[in-house]
């Protein structure tokens, strides 16, 4: 699989906790530089007749609003195509849902795991 691909999934998922945000963008920009984000395998392998793919996106203390709620779906982008993954949803400790929370004095991270089938393309 092309490593560009992976680079365009961490890009996305970079983007919709951007625009998720509910504190707004210039807040989450300042902060751009210090969320991390790791894909393993880099690049994406296939095994048998599927692909596993675990990423971490890490948020540092006092970027994540405590009013914010971010749904974040990976999309795996490649030529002819993309596959949409699993969606993920996090939120700040001001949020009253039952998703898991990232603290905004702590800072704290997304660990997402998925498999999906192999496509030739």
């Amino acid at each position: 699989m092309k490593k560009s691909g992976i680079i365009r999934l961490a890009i996305f998922i970079i983007a919709i906790v951007s625009l998720s945000a509910c504190c707004g963008l210039k807040k989450l920009t300042k902060f751009q530089s210090d969320i991390k984000y790791t894909i393993t395998p880099n690049p994406l392998e296939m095994h048998a007749d599927s692909v596993d793919v675990a990423i971490k996106v890490d948020f540092p203390a006092k970027c994540f609003c405590k009013k914010a709620k971010v749904e974040a779906t990976p999309v795996l982008r490649y030529e002819g195509g993309e596959k949409e993954l699993k969606k993920e949803t996090r939120q700040g400790e001001g949020v009253q849902e039952n998703n898991k929370v990232i603290k905004y004095a702590d800072g704290g991270s997304i660990n997402y795991t998925d498999k999906f089938a192999f496509d030739e393309a």
